[in-house]
């Protein structure tokens, strides 16, 4: 519940359970910054919500399974819109292969 620079590969300022302040470290000012678990909460519960939108909208051809939709859902809390929708395309024609080599090239 505070804030903190992410791996030390990126460095980036995160805050929470991973939700990304800025590219670059954070200031020291970020690093005294108290967050609260309403503010963790309401921002993991958007961003779940926007990844779940984002997996419907764009595989509309092949359903998924629980554990596939999981999956697509979890990538796309994690990418960007581009790389999830080129990832996800291949389900729309039920290549679920195709899928996940995407999704192994575009982490």
């Amino acid at each position: 519940m505070r804030y903190y620079n992410d791996a030390p590969i990126n460095g980036n300022c995160t805050w929470g359970v991973g939700t990304l302040a800025h590219l670059g470290p954070c200031t020291h000012a970020e690093l005294q910054r108290a967050v609260l678990p309403e503010q963790v909460n309401a921002v993991l519960t958007a961003r779940v919500h926007d990844a779940e939108r984002l997996v419907r909208a764009t595989v509309t051809g092949h359903a998924l399974t629980q554990a596939q939709f999981d999956a697509a859902v979890s990538f796309a809390y994690n990418s960007t819109v581009r790389n999830t929708r080129e990832a996800l395309d291949p389900a729309n024609r039920g290549d679920m292969e195709g899928v996940a080599q995407h999704m192994s090239l575009n982490r």
